[in-house]
C-alpha cells in the first residue's frame, strides 16, 4: 500500500486551516471509512487523499495517514467538547460549518456502531440457538 500524497504538484502550506478541515470532513463524510471492514480503513483514507488531491482549493501537502490522523484528532476533540475552544483562525461561518459536519458525522458513526452491535447480537443469539438445539438433539439421542 502506498501513502498517497495530497497536492503533490501544488504550492502548499504545511498546517491545516479551518477550510482544510471542512474539505477533509466533507470528503470523509462521503467516503465513510468507519463503515469499511477492519483491514480496509487505510484504503478508505487513500481514497480521501486522492479525492482531496483533485481539489484545486486543497493546497496542503499531506499523506493519507496524516489526513486520517487529522480527522481522528478533530473528531476526538469534538467528542471531548474542546473543538470550539481551540479556534485559531477562520470565520465564524467556517467554524459553524465545521461543527455541523462533525455533529452530523458523529451521528452517522453512532448509527453505524449501533447497527453493527445489533447485527453482532443477532449473530450471537443465532449461534447460541444453534448450540442449544445441538445440546437438545444430543440429549434426545442419548435418551433413546
Amino acid at each position: 500500500m502506498h501513502d498517497t500524497l495530497v497536492g503533490e504538484d501544488q504550492a502548499t502550506a504545511s498546517k491545516f486551516s479551518c477550510d482544510h478541515d471542512i474539505q477533509l470532513l466533507k470528503q470523509v463524510s462521503l467516503t465513510r471509512p468507519w463503515e469499511v471492514d477492519h483491514g480496509n480503513v487505510m484504503l478508505a483514507c487513500e481514497e480521501v487523499a486522492i479525492q482531496l488531491g483533485r481539489s484545486p482549493s486543497f493546497k496542503i501537502n499531506k499523506k493519507a495517514s496524516a489526513l486520517k490522523t487529522r480527522f481522528e484528532t478533530i473528531m476526538n476533540k469534538f467528542k471531548a467538547g474542546e473543538a470550539s475552544s481551540k479556534r485559531k483562525s477562520g470565520t465564524v461561518e467556517e467554524y459553524e460549518e465545521r461543527e455541523q459536519l462533525l455533529t452530523d458525522m458523529r451521528s452517522l458513526m453512532r448509527d453505524h456502531e449501533e447497527s453493527s452491535d445489533a447485527r453482532r447480537d443477532v449473530k450471537k443469539r443465532k449461534a447460541e440457538g444453534i448450540e442449544s438445539s445441538g445440546v437438545l438433539m444430543r440429549r434426545m439421542a442419548i435418551a433413546e
